[in-house]
């Protein structure tokens, strides 16, 4: 018999993926003209819009993220893993907030980091300095740091979103500490704890 919470998931999992993706595409598309005056005036630096145009191709590739991310959880789930629905569902929300989350942080700190340096290059006070006192690798190091950690929560949440049936996946593991009773027989039934086991032989 197939399993019924895999049919739910499948099916509650698509509906509202596809719901969440089309609001959260229409909002990302509303700014848009307004990203491009602002790209047009020179206002938007050539790192943020590389970094803008990542995040958006990010959000393009989601529904694809979603796919594998369904079909691994299926999988994991016919393996008899604890798996959840609830598990899946908490995920492919932190997904579609963690993506979202880095488009606009990389628009929104990428202009105010802008407009902070353009202002710093228009001042000749700050910027005629000898040779020695020259930092501009510095800044170019710091801003690419800067965009890596803008970068960090949509990508992490793709990498969680895949990966998470896997790691949640405790079959053929053994209890680490026994099985918790407080009679101390050792029993496995109630495991807490799990690590994978090898065998000796397998080190020879």
């Amino acid at each position: 018999m197939a399993d019924s919470i895999a049919i739910i998931v499948i099916a509650f999992g698509i509906l509202s993926f596809g719901l969440f993706y089309g609001v959260c595409t229409y909002t990302v598309d509303m700014p848009i003209s307004i990203v491009n005056d602002q790209i047009d005036s020179g206002l938007l630096s050539a790192d943020t819009i590389e970094n803008f145009n990542l995040m958006l191709n990010l959000w393009k590739t989601l529904p694809i993220i979603f796919v594998l991310g369904l079909i691994i959880w299926c999988y994991e789930r016919a393996k008899g893993g604890d798996v959840t629905a609830t598990l899946f569902f908490e995920y492919e929300s932190l997904l579609v907030i963690g993506v979202l989350m880095s488009v606009y942080m990389v628009y929104t700190y990428g202009l105010t980091a802008d407009l902070i340096f353009n202002e710093i290059y228009r001042s000749e006070a700050l910027m005629s300095v000898s040779s020695q006192w020259d930092s501009l690798e510095m800044r170019a190091l710091l801003m690419k740091m800067y965009y890596i950690v803008l970068l960090i929560p949509g990508f992490l949440s793709s990498l969680l979103y895949l990966i998470h049936p896997i790691l949640r996946q405790k079959d053929n593991t053994y209890s680490f500490f026994g099985s918790g009773d407080e009679d101390g027989s050792g029993n496995v039934g109630n495991q807490k704890e799990y690590v994978t086991p090898y065998e000796p032989a397998q080190f020879q």
